[in-house]
């Protein structure tokens, strides 16, 4: 599965102003970490999301901290499924998209709201999740 292009998120979910790409550093203390989209509120509203490397194209929502942290575990946690080869990251995409109800297409944790992050992470944790990717 390769990036999707997304479409910049013109509104913040969380206050309504709207958003921008700025250099990271303005979020990073100095440090270079490429663009970010940010909620023209931030730091205030503390909304926001890295771009692609090199890129200004963001790999998500803006998000504020809780579903930043979230979305993070959920990725750790679901991309060692494709790199320890248990599925490969096509098959494994399939999968989320089957769990949270959204087209392959729409499907990227960087996408996900707090609740499919949450669900994701609580059916990876489960003994019997293996059994369940062998039914899809």
């Amino acid at each position: 599965m390769t990036h999707l292009k997304r479409k910049k998120q013109n509104k913040c979910p969380y206050c309504g102003a709207d958003t921008k790409i700025v250099h990271s550093s303005e979020i990073y203390n100095g440090k270079d970490f490429g663009f970010s989209l940010i909620c023209s509120n931030y730091p205030k509203c503390d909304a926001y999301s890295s771009c692609h490397n090199k890129t200004k194209v963001p790999k998500g929502s803006v998000a504020n901290k809780k579903l930043r942290e979230l979305r993070s575990l959920a990725h750790l946690k679901f991309d060692k499924i494709w790199k320890s080869k248990i599925l490969t990251r096509n098959d494994a995409y399939y999968f989320l998209s089957k769990l949270i109800n959204k087209n392959l297409e729409e499907c990227h944790i960087g996408q996900s709201t707090e609740k499919e992050c949450i669900k994701l992470l609580k059916k990876l944790e489960e003994r019997n999740w293996k059994e369940e990717l062998k039914k899809n």
